[in-house]
């Protein structure tokens, strides 16, 4: 009785293993399928996000590259019409140039002050009051009636001066980008 038993036990274990192994066959396929999504899921995520703060530093990259373009060349347009303006010979197509450069220089500014981090912000505003404060004394002078700390020499000193704060917008500008 006992092997009849023990055969009966093992002939049902047989057919049900029979019968459910194509369901658990299933499942388990099924699960695979849903891990190998997930995974593809979050690889397309993580591509995105990859792509996507590429893009990001790239435009801050650009952004920082036209500013520090355009406050050159509005440093360089200022020392040139302090020259023009020392000198008596002052046009109208200077006139022009200080005002397209300060245009341009100002839209950078404004551009920059969107997607710059707080240091590069903090090296930015001294160039900024730097740069505002020069084209006040530069337009004063113009008109005759410069202020304390506005003559030709003073101005242009503090222009040339100027350039050693671009070291360290630079710098923190690098150092935003990740490239030190």
């Amino acid at each position: 009785m006992g092997n009849d038993l023990s055969t009966l036990l093992v002939a049902a274990t047989g057919i049900a293993g029979t019968l459910f192994s194509p369901i658990i066959t299933l499942r388990l396929s099924a699960r695979l399928q849903q891990d190998r999504m997930q995974a593809e899921r979050e690889l397309a995520l993580d591509v995105r996000r990859d792509a996507k703060e590429k893009a990001a530093l790239s435009r801050k990259r650009d952004c920082y590259v036209a500013l520090n373009g355009a406050a050159r060349r509005y440093r360089v347009v200022q020392m040139n019409y302090l020259d023009a303006v020392q000198e008596e010979r002052l046009t109208e197509a200077d006139r022009q140039a200080l005002e397209e450069a300060l245009r341009e220089y100002g839209y950078r500014v404004a551009e920059a002050q969107m997607v710059a981090a707080r240091g590069v912000l903090e090296e930015m505003e001294s160039i900024i009051v730097a740069l505002g404060s020069s084209y006040w004394r530069i337009r004063r002078l113009e008109s005759g009636t410069p202020e304390a700390g506005g003559s030709y020499a003073e101005i242009r000193d503090d222009l040339v001066a100027l350039w050693d704060g671009w070291k360290q917008m630079r710098d923190a500008m690098r150092l935003d980008l990740g490239v030190e």
